[in-house]
C-alpha cells in the first residue's frame, strides 16, 4: 500500500498514450460529500481513469526500475518522467520517458540531465519482468 500511495501523484499526470496503448479516459470533477450543492468541484482538476492491468505492469517496471544500478540514483526520481504504456498480444510495455530541461528540448539519445529513457517488459499471463530496453 504504500508504495501505491507514492505513485498515486503519478496517475493524475498519466496522459501520454499510444494508439494501441492504455485506455485513459477524463472526466468531469465530481464532489462525493453528503452536502454537494454547497460545494463546487475546482475548475481545474481531472479525474484520470487506468486500467487495472495496466496498473499492476506499470508496479513491476517501477520495482525495476527504482532499484536499477544501470540508472544513477540521482536519475531515478519518477517525477522528471514521462510514461507510456502499449501493450500486445503477450506483453505490457511500460516506457519512462525522461523529462527534458529547456535547454535539451533538441537532445537527441535516451539520456538528459533528468533521467533514462527505458522500456520495460512485462508479461500479461503473470505479471512478470521479461525485458528492459535503454533507448540511445
Amino acid at each position: 500500500m504504500k508504495t501505491f500511495r507514492s505513485i498515486l501523484p503519478l496517475l493524475l499526470i498519466l496522459v501520454s498514450t499510444s494508439r494501441s496503448g492504455i485506455d485513459v479516459q477524463v472526466s468531469s470533477p465530481r464532489v462525493s460529500t453528503s452536502d454537494q450543492k454547497s460545494q463546487k468541484p475546482m475548475s481545474d482538476s481531472r479525474e484520470v481513469q487506468v486500467q487495472g492491468d495496466y496498473m499492476k505492469a506499470f508496479l513491476v517496471a517501477y520495482e525495476a526500475f527504482r532499484y536499477d544500478t544501470e540508472i544513477p540514483p540521482q536519475k531515478r526520481n519518477i517525477e522528471n518522467y514521462i510514461l507510456r504504456f502499449s501493450d500486445d498480444k503477450n506483453n505490457y510495455f511500460v516506457v519512462f520517458v525522461a523529462k527534458r530541461k529547456p535547454e535539451e528540448r533538441d537532445l537527441a539519445g535516451g539520456e538528459s540531465k533528468l533521467g533514462k529513457d527505458v522500456r520495460y517488459t512485462v508479461t500479461k499471463s503473470d505479471f512478470r519482468m521479461v525485458s528492459r530496453l535503454f533507448f540511445k
